[in-house]
């Protein structure tokens, strides 16, 4: 009796999603300056309420000033060097309710876009949205809202002149050919087009 053996050589691929179009430098840099600009406008006028409502704002000792000079009608000025200034941004009660109004501003403007849609304001003006980087799926709010803008607000806010290199090496991943910033890739996400279903 002659048995014959046949090699299954077939094996199953998963199924990945539908290719996206990845969003493009100029996009994701006109979405943050939106987005940044929103707050900066909501921001400043919860500050002026502040202070017209009497409540004013606190008054906190600088580090003084070692050089100062005025060229073209615009005044300059170099301060002494502190390593709390390099170390940390938040270190007087006006810095923490800049902080507080930032995180309140961020919040009320974008928290059910990002929910829903996986977008901020300025990325829904410019249609593109953030996405899983292995799935295309809309990530989980915690990994929106923790590891990508919580990081950067970090970055931006509270480390000091060390949270500003870094957050600009942060950004200077984008111009690998990945378009991903490094918040994108240790939040495992990317930002893409959002296409219009016809």
């Amino acid at each position: 009796m002659i048995f014959e053996v046949k090699a299954n050589t077939e094996f199953s691929v998963p199924s990945m999603p539908e290719d996206v179009e990845l969003a493009s430098r100029g996009r994701r840099l006109a979405a943050r300056m939106i987005d940044l600009l929103i707050i900066a406008a909501v921001t400043y006028l919860l500050s002026f309420a502040l202070v017209r409502s009497g409540l004013g704002m606190p008054v906190y000792e600088r580090s003084p000033v070692v050089w100062q000079s005025e060229i073209a009608g615009v005044e300059f000025q170099r301060r002494e060097f502190r390593w709390n200034d390099a170390l940390w941004s938040i270190q007087t009660p006006v810095d923490a309710l800049g902080a507080l109004l930032y995180i309140s501003t961020f919040a009320l403007l974008n928290f059910r876009l990002l929910a829903r849609r996986g977008q901020t304001v300025g990325k829904a003006m410019v249609g593109i949205k953030i996405v899983t980087y292995d799935t295309n799926a809309k990530p989980p709010l915690s990994v929106l809202l923790g590891l990508r803008e919580g990081s950067i607000f970090l970055l931006g806010f509270v480390f000091g002149y060390l949270g500003t290199t870094l957050g600009l090496v942060n950004v200077l991943w984008i111009f690998a050919a990945s378009r991903r910033c490094g918040h994108d890739y240790w939040s495992n996400t990317k930002v893409v087009r959002v296409r219009h279903e016809r």
